[in-house]
């Protein structure tokens, strides 16, 4: 999944509550203001970093992308 389809299934008013969900499962980062991340320490994360991280495991890039597939359809 691009980058550029990432942000937006993030910030669509339609699917961002289930997909800033997934990421806080996924990568167990907690959701701050503008599609911000922070990590347990309270650390930002990027939103480049979030999706580079999801795209390095094969298993949640899976699941990120069935989840937006069944919103495509």
């Amino acid at each position: 999944m691009t980058f550029s389809t990432f942000k937006q299934l993030l910030s669509q008013p339609g699917t961002s509550a289930e997909f800033i969900g997934l990421v806080e499962h996924l990568l167990d980062l907690r959701p701050e203001a503008d599609l911000g991340f922070v990590d347990a320490a309270g650390h930002a994360v990027e939103l480049e970093e979030v999706h580079y991280r999801i795209q390095g495991q094969a298993a949640w890039q899976a699941t990120l992308y069935n989840r937006a597939m069944n919103h495509i359809r």
